[in-house]
């Protein structure tokens, strides 16, 4: 019977490419950055600079795209943007093509030369004439190769953008424009939302390969591709919409893009934290790695694609960083009987996937060196808890399979694990023994493993311990009481548990407590399993303050009555 949990939390993403072709012997940067763009617009006219740069730096983008400031308000605004940390990667001014006024403000010559040294692309729409109107040509061309030669002695780019109801509104006549202006610094960018309006009708992709050293700026957004709308069809975060993203983004890969894209808001009526961080998860869930915000925790869940669990955990009350080294919940060594699987499953590739219910699943594929495919889905079912669910399916026979899930923590100097009381003066314990925590205490020796039984003791000894690399001489510590370990930190009043039914884990294996790896470990599966058949090991983790020895027992047994286990 499987616990039955729902999941809390997993906070939100977006993402960003796009920029200047690389030459033959550079490889593109990977994931590109991300920028914000148009947050808070229509909405709030003159949106806060520091306060959207502080939120954009708190969810992890890497830059934001602005409308082109002057003077006084151009230095107090870049100063905002650099005391946060946070990227100006666009700017955007107007160009008049009627003859009769003038064609851009006079304060841009020196606005443009004040962007010297940063990764700004300044970006133009132009203006004055219906769109493709041909007594615009020349003016156009003769402007932009103006703004080309001003950027071009502070080291920028400059990018028309095309905009619905523009002169340019069309992608592809904007990049008919650029060809005529032949200047190496100026190109077009690719506006996702007006392309659907303007020219959705036609195959983008043809016209990306063709002319990809011409686009100099992306912006994406979740969009419908039918729609005529913008709130709601056109622009939309990330989660939302039919457009596949994806698919434009690994495009844009293909054909050796190195720049930033920006994330198009405007319009978009959610509450701007809570869309910008649904669009943050989208981005990194296609990344393969999902950040978390449970209220009570934060971090990552899969860091940089690579499926070792927890990491980068921040306790969210403190700021204290959790975690340690390769994870929470990182699924560890893969042994048999006298065998070990590779050194790590986080050595084995695995895809990742962001499920219906907010879950995320990691998929390792059977290969040469694992005999089996193996998954993990991992929900958060409390701001404090999280579930996981480790299946395996075996492609030949496998002798007394064992999942070993890691957890390393930072500090929580003490472990403890629950076992029953010894009743020898060799430290074993009998059967009737009275259920208490134990501490991994130094004398007790270096690695100490619990045992469920006589046959999980067997299963200890049976040769997969001698497997490199970095072996290990277990000290065999008492029975377990049940599938139960802590680790506590005296200083900011953290208590970690790791937890799992009796039939699904068959140790808990620790360090001593002072010992470096600060970590548990739970020895999942213990069984035999033949070519085709399946086996579900669960576990959760809990990590909360001032759990006392007694709230641990009543929070496991919850736990194994969730699990349909508890007596």
């Amino acid at each position: 019977m499987s616990c039955r949990s729902r999941l809390l939390c997993v906070v939100a993403v977006v993402f960003l490419l796009g920029g200047r072709p690389v030459g033959a012997d550079e490889k593109p940067s990977w994931p590109p950055k991300l920028y914000g763009f148009c947050m808070e617009l229509p909405a709030v006219p003159n949106p806060s600079i520091p306060a959207q740069a502080k939120l954009l730096g708190e969810l992890g983008f890497d830059g934001v795209g602005y409308p082109l400031w002057f003077g006084d308000e151009l230095d107090k605004n870049l100063r905002s943007l650099d005391e946060a940390g946070v990227t100006l990667h666009l700017v955007y001014m107007t160009v008049n093509l009627d003859p009769k006024k003038p064609a851009f403000d006079p304060r841009v010559p020196d606005a443009i030369a004040k962007l010297e040294g940063r990764p700004v692309t300044v970006s133009v729409l132009l203006r004055g004439f219906p769109p493709g109107d041909p007594r615009g040509r020349q003016r156009a061309v003769e402007v932009l190769r103006q703004l080309g030669d001003l950027a071009a002695k502070s080291d920028l780019r400059v990018s028309i953008y095309h905009h619905l109801n523009d002169w340019t509104e069309s992608f592809l006549y904007s990049l008919e424009v650029v060809k005529s202006v032949d200047r190496p610094n100026v190109g077009v960018n690719f506006n996702l939302c007006h392309w659907l309006k303007v020219d959705g009708d036609k195959d983008y992709r043809p016209v990306l390969r063709e002319n990809g050293e011409r686009i100099f700026a992306v912006t994406i957004n979740g969009a419908q591709r039918d729609a005529t709308a913008w709130t709601g069809g056109l622009i939309q975060p990330l989660d939302r919409g039919d457009f596949d993203n994806r698919e434009l983004l690994g495009l844009l890969r293909e054909i050796g893009y190195d720049g930033p894209v920006g994330l198009m808001c405007y319009g978009i009526p959610d509450d701007t934290r809570e869309h910008l961080q649904r669009s943050m998860q989208v981005w990194k869930s296609w990344q393969g790695q999902f950040p978390f915000d449970t209220g009570r925790l934060r971090g990552v869940l899969r860091p940089q694609g690579k499926s070792m669990g927890l990491a980068s955990v921040v306790d969210v009350a403190t700021g204290t960083t959790l975690s340690h080294s390769m994870g929470i919940f990182s699924h560890y060594r893969l042994l048999e009987t006298a065998n070990r699987h590779g050194h790590a499953a986080w050595d084995w590739p695995s895809e990742s996937n962001l499920l219906a219910d907010g879950a995320i699943e990691a998929v390792w594929t059977a290969d040469q060196m694992h005999p089996f495919d193996l998954k993990a889905v991992y929900r958060w079912t409390k701001p404090d808890t999280l579930d996981l669910v480790t299946t395996v399916t075996a492609k030949k026979d496998l002798a007394r399979f064992e999942v070993f899930l890691a957890s390393y923590f930072n500090g929580f100097a003490e472990s403890w694990v629950y076992a029953k009381d010894p009743a020898e003066p060799d430290g074993t314990a009998q059967p009737d023994g009275q259920p208490l925590f134990l501490e991994a205490s130094r004398d007790k020796g270096a690695w100490q493993m619990f045992p469920r039984d006589e046959r999980a003791i067997e299963m200890i000894h049976d040769g997969r311990w001698k497997q490199p690399p970095n072996p290990i001489q277990w000290a065999i510590r008492p029975t377990l009481a049940g599938p139960l370990g802590m680790r506590r930190d005296r200083q900011t009043g953290l208590v970690a548990l790791v937890m799992a039914p009796p039939e699904d884990c068959f140790a808990v294996a620790t360090p001593q407590s002072e010992e470096g790896h600060r970590s548990l470990y739970l020895s999942l599966f213990g069984q035999d399993l033949k070519a085709g058949q399946t086996a579900v090991a669960r576990s959760r983790l809990v990590i909360r303050p001032d759990i006392s020895f007694e709230d641990a027992v009543r929070i496991y047994e919850e736990y194994l009555n969730e699990c349909g286990t508890g007596e």
